[in-house]
Order: C-alpha cells, then sequence, then structure tokens
C-alpha cells in the first residue's frame, strides 16, 4: 500500500509540473491496479470490475454534463424571461428553484452522513430546508432590490419579502441581468 501511495503522489506531483491535467482517481486506480499485477500476477485483477471502473470514466462526464444541461436550461426559461414569462412568475420560480436546491443539498449531506431519509425526522429535515431556501431567497431579493438611499426602509422591505409588488415599484423595478446591465422589469 505504500509503494501505491508513493506511486500515485509521484506522478500527480510530476504532472502537475507539467501542466498536465489528470484526475487523482484515475492515478489511484492505475496505482492499485499495478501494485495488484506486482503483487499477485495478472490472475488476480477482475475484470468485471475494471471495466466497469473504466465504464463509468467515460459515462460520467456524458451523464453529469447532460444533467447540467437540462437543469440550466429549465432554470434560464424559468428565470431568465426564456419563455417571456411575467417578473411574478420569474420571481416565484426563482424561490422554488432556491428551496428545491437547498432540499437537495440536505438530502445528500443526510446520505453521506448516514441519517435515514425516509423516516418522519429526515423529511422533516428535508421539508424545513426546502421552506428555508425558499424564504431565504425571498428576503435576499427584497434587501437587494432596495434603492441605494433606502437604509431606513431595509426593515420595512424586508418584513414584506412575500409581496411581489415590492418588484413594481418605480424606484426598486431594476433587476441585474446576466451581462451585468441593469434593466426595467415593469
Amino acid at each position: 500500500m505504500l509503494a501505491i501511495s508513493i506511486a500515485s503522489c509521484l506522478f500527480i506531483m510530476l504532472s502537475s509540473l507539467k501542466g498536465m491535467p489528470i484526475s487523482g482517481t484515475h492515478t489511484m486506480v492505475g496505482a492499485l491496479l499495478g501494485g495488484g499485477v506486482a503483487a499477485l500476477g495478472f490472475g488476480a485483477i477482475s475484470l468485471t470490475k475494471m471495466n466497469k471502473i473504466v465504464a463509468s470514466w467515460f459515462l460520467s462526464p456524458v451523464l453529469s454534463s447532460t444533467l447540467c444541461f437540462v437543469f440550466i436550461a429549465i432554470s434560464s426559461v424559468a428565470t431568465l424571461n426564456g419563455a417571456k414569462l411575467p417578473i411574478e412568475k420569474r420571481l416565484k420560480n426563482l424561490t422554488l428553484i432556491a428551496g428545491f436546491v437547498f432540499a437537495s443539498i440536505t438530502f445528500m449531506l443526510m446520505v453521506l452522513v448516514k441519517i435515514p431519509t425516509t423516516d418522519v425526522f429526515g423529511l422533516c429535515y428535508i421539508g424545513v430546508t426546502f421552506i428555508a431556501g425558499i424564504l431565504g431567497c425571498r428576503l435576499f431579493l427584497a434587501t437587494s432590490c432596495l434603492p441605494e438611499n433606502s437604509e431606513t426602509n431595509k426593515y420595512l422591505y424586508s418584513l414584506q419579502f412575500w409581496s411581489v409588488d415590492k418588484f413594481k415599484d418605480p424606484q426598486v423595478a431594476t433587476i441585474i441581468t446576466v451581462d451585468g446591465m441593469r434593466q426595467s422589469i415593469t
């Protein structure tokens, strides 16, 4: 095991010095394979497991890029006016996406820490973080869309953070677009 660790560490360091983009996981699998062959011979290598590992190296980038494309397409259409939705609908979609993201991260952390996700306690955790994501998004929108000179009105506006009508107020009726330009939303 020491030889495998030293070999993979040296390869990663040399590759980094040369500027080669490599994967630490691939390096470790290759070092384990080489160590197994050196110690036990080719007969000790499970070809079915190696085939699964190598297949995952090719499938994971394709699947992750496909999922990323789908999520970005959905969120873009739902929030960046790709479907010509009114601002009220886009802001509600944005808050639902934020709640979904919070709940998804909580679910992944619960699986990682091995907290049951199907019992009442786990479902409550996920539900509470979904609501926290929605409320946090609305609070952020309410406080970030305030006019620059309204420090005294900041707390009043943040109490009304669920109302979409606040965003139609002529003083705060601007939103930052993707390219950084401010545009009117009314």
